[in-house]
């Protein structure tokens, strides 16, 4: 090749070079090195902290892999940049950059990267909003330079001392003597160097003293046996998440590999992180005393969620969040509405669960949400008219009231005020045979929200018989999985034949699409028919239902590994769309400007749409 004329022409239509003048082409092209990297060679090693040059693939091409866990992160072919990660945040790399095949790139030496920076700040923008949008997908938060305390801690950093230990055979009057000397609000309970359990100052309040109990009583009758285990080089932010999820006061600190235990973190270590700590909300949440203070708690937690999302953190763990918090919500307004109904309430014993459906059920809640959900209960034959009498003004009263919090009223009426989604226990398998026994789109829409379904509240062991009684259900009538499949099938991605272009709808504010119909609900669609086809109900996240595809479905691997790449992509897009809709005072909407995305947020929608091909495909071949 014409060396100098080819590099030439690269960067002269290469963003955010493609603007410059001939001159300033001809001056960086003079800068330049070429480097030739054989296939399967490593460029840049991962926590390498030496950042020396921005490169460009000339021809060739290169991924980002987490040597970690073997995750693929980015793949790049010509005309594309990397390095530049390093260049602007410093610190060790979170990726390891490798030749796919022989590739050939040019180098930019960074001291002439960071002059183009100075004197060209739309460089700088370009290179920086890549950063960002790499960081909410793939870094962990302890990376990102210039976090606050939440997010740049590491938890070695708050471990000060070796934990107080005590035996499970140790007596609860001992145990909060040695507490008290230690000045702890914790010990931890071993048997024979192995942790079993975790005693603290709230389990000998509400255990204990509130209970009646014993003095004399052993620890192991009163700990807590379900431990939460994170490394010293966790974020704080990790544990954070660790403990919403598992309603944890405390996680134990390892060492690293040795898995040497070095320390406690609790919920005061968080509680320093002011203004950005979804615990503190979740407080604030149980002590509300009417819906209108529900209703500002939800309003408080969009403003701390685009606050994480500034900050970069994943949308994946931002939508957690955002689940636990609405989980939470409901749980508080199913209890303030059984109070204002208390006194019509019948004089019989029944339980009753409270099920989420829908994105709330797969765990999966972003801004833009209406309810979907619904109640199973338990009586005595005698009692069941009455009960569910009961449970029909109550389940009507919390249908208003979260309405009211924020959560809007489903137009399809997949409610618990309405009796199709209110049965006994023995009533649902019935009603699944009805939904089941007919394809059309209502009752697909129906069942598909039911294999989403998760117990928020009320008597949570009710959820596995009434999943049983579905997988039972589809078990009989095998063809209704295949119309979802034709469902899924049906909703074509919007990629145009000719070059790839996306295909928008056209308005007064420019071109958009609807990111959850045609690109978040055919992946959503495609990893419930494929993993209720293998039996799997453990789980009805989306990204957990992938994840165990991944490892029964080794021969999709690639094809899998590029779908859960998607759904990270469209669910970061949807939701910086959503946050920024709340931001300046408008309701969330689905509807994605196209034309205000980023060059790569470009490209990655278009490879998730290439993505969901794939998957649409496996399943035109199999049903």
């Amino acid at each position: 090749m014409t060396v100098n004329e080819d590099l030439k022409r690269l960067l002269a239509r290469t963003p955010p070079f493609s603007g410059f003048s001939t001159d300033e082409c001809n001056a960086l092209a003079a800068s330049v090195i070429l480097q030739a990297c054989p296939k399967d060679s490593v460029i840049l090693a991962q926590d390498s902290e030496h950042h020396e040059n921005l490169y460009l693939v000339v021809s060739g091409q290169v991924r980002l892999i987490e040597t970690a866990v073997g995750s693929v992160t980015r793949t790049f072919g010509e005309g594309k940049f990397f390095g530049h990660y390093g260049l602007l945040r410093g610190g060790p790399l979170p990726f390891q950059a490798e030749a796919i095949s022989d590739t050939m790139l040019a180098s930019i030496p960074a001291e002439r990267f960071h002059l183009l920076c100075e004197k060209h700040p739309r460089v700088r923008a370009f290179f920086e909003s890549d950063v960002r949008v790499y960081t909410r997908h793939h870094v962990t938060l302890y990376d990102l330079s210039g976090a606050q305390f939440l997010f740049g801690t590491r938890l070695s950093d708050l471990v000060r001392r070796e934990p107080p230990v005590c035996e499970p055979d140790l007596s609860v009057q001992a145990a909060a003597g040695i507490m008290s000397e230690q000045r702890c609000d914790f010990l931890l309970v071993a048997r024979d160097a192995a942790i079993v359990g975790l005693l603290t100052d709230s389990d000998l309040r509400n255990k204990v003293v509130a209970a009646g109990v014993s003095l004399e009583t052993p620890v192991s009758q009163v700990m807590n046996g379900d431990i939460g285990f994170l490394t010293a080089r966790n974020s704080l932010f990790e544990a954070m998440l660790m403990m919403l999820k598992r309603n944890l006061s405390h996680v134990l600190v390892r060492a690293g590999n040795d898995r040497t235990l070095v320390g406690v973190v609790s919920d005061t270590e968080i509680a320093r992180s002011h203004g950005y700590n979804p615990l503190l909300l979740l407080n604030q949440i149980t002590q509300a005393t009417d819906f209108e203070a529900l209703a500002e708690l939800r309003r408080e937690a969009n403003r701390q969620l685009l606050q994480l999302y500034r900050r970069g953190v994943r949308a994946q763990d931002l939508i957690t969040i955002n689940t636990l918090i609405n989980d939470n919500l409901t749980g508080h307004a199913l209890d303030l509405c059984e109070v204002e109904l208390a006194e019509h309430r019948p004089d019989a014993d029944f339980d009753w669960a409270w099920l989420s459906m829908g994105s709330e059920g797969r765990g999966e809640m972003s801004l833009k949400t209406d309810q979907d959900n619904a109640v199973v209960y338990r009586a005595s034959k005698a009692d069941l008219p009455a009960v569910d009498a009961w449970l029909s003004r109550w389940a009507g009263h919390v249908n208003q009231a979260l309405d009211q919090i924020g959560l809007s009223l489903c137009e399809g009426g997949m409610m618990a005020g309405n009796p199709l989604w209110r049965h006994a226990l023995e009533s649902w398998p019935a009603q699944f045979d009805d939904w089941l026994a007919r394809s059309e789109a209502n009752q697909i829409m129906q069942v598909a929200a039911a294999c989403d379904l998760r117990a928020v509240h009320g008597d949570l062991s009710l959820e596995e018989p009434v999943k049983q009684s579905l997988i039972t259900a589809l078990g009989k009538n095998p063809r209704f999985l295949q119309h979802m499949a034709r469902g899924v099938i049906s909703l074509r991605p919007p990629l145009g034949k000719v070059f790839g272009r996306i295909r928008t709808f056209k308005t007064e504010d420019g071109r958009k699409i609807n990111i959850k119909r045609r690109g978040l609900q055919p992946i959503t669609d495609f990893a419930r028919v494929l993993s209720l086809r293998r039996g799997y109900t453990e789980s009805s996240n989306t990204f957990d239902r992938l994840a165990f595809l991944l490892e029964a479905e080794p021969k999709l691997k690639s094809t899998l590994q590029d779908a859960l790449d998607a759904y990270r992509h469209l669910n970061d897009i949807r939701l910086g769309q959503h946050l920024y809709d709340v931001s300046v005072g408008v309701a969330p909407t689905n509807w994605v400007s196209v034309d205000k995305l980023s060059d790569t947020q470009h490209e990655m929608l278009k490879a998730a749409f290439r993505a969901i091909e794939s998957i649409q495909a496996v399943l035109a071949q199999r049903y």
